[in-house]
């Protein structure tokens, strides 16, 4: 499936979290500082709803991701 090209990957501080996940984006005005809402995990470590804060936006990560929304 080819890769959208208004996607963009953007790496999310969550509080209480280890790391720093990578999340896909099509709303181009998201940008560093801004708060986004994140989809629950499989394994439960994050529940729908969750906010965090935009520190990056761009990423080398190339897995697979979901999708955030702003806050």
């Amino acid at each position: 499936m080819p890769e959208d090209a208004a996607i963009r990957r953007i790496v999310v501080r969550i509080p209480g979290s280890p790391f720093n996940p990578t999340y896909e984006t099509d709303d181009a005005s998201i940008g560093v500082g801004d708060t986004v809402v994140i989809p629950g995990s499989a394994g439960g470590f994050y529940e729908d709803g969750e906010t965090g804060t935009v520190i990056a936006v761009g990423s080398d990560y190339a897995g697979p991701c979901k999708r955030v929304t702003r806050a």
